[in-house]
């Protein structure tokens, strides 16, 4: 199977108990499905950091960590293109279409 936890830097934030402990549940889990489990954490850099750094086993049992560098504004200035593009929409204002060409 496959679990993906998006933002799993907020196993941190709000409830702190309540996430320490959804955080040994993971790290066990990890360990006990080894064979037949696949978890992704994403999150922003800093932030997911601090997530292993709060617990020690984390970090451990995800041993591979990938960076995604940021998209450009050219790169998502082409993406709002090809959406609006794909929706049938066009961008009447020539100021707008402007900042979405640089």
């Amino acid at each position: 199977g496959v679990l993906v936890i998006d933002e799993a830097y907020s196993l941190l934030q709000g409830e702190i108990e309540l996430g320490r402990e959804a955080i040994n549940v993971l790290v066990d889990m990890c360990y006990a499905h080894r064979d037949d489990l696949v978890v992704v954490l994403a999150g922003y850099d800093r932030a997911m950091a601090e997530l292993f750094d709060a617990n020690a086993g984390l970090a451990s049992r995800f041993p591979h960590k990938f960076a995604f560098p940021d998209y450009t504004p050219s790169e998502l200035g082409e993406i709002a293109e090809i959406k609006l593009r794909a929706s049938r929409f066009r961008l009447a204002d020539k100021h707008a279409a402007s900042a979405l060409a640089r």
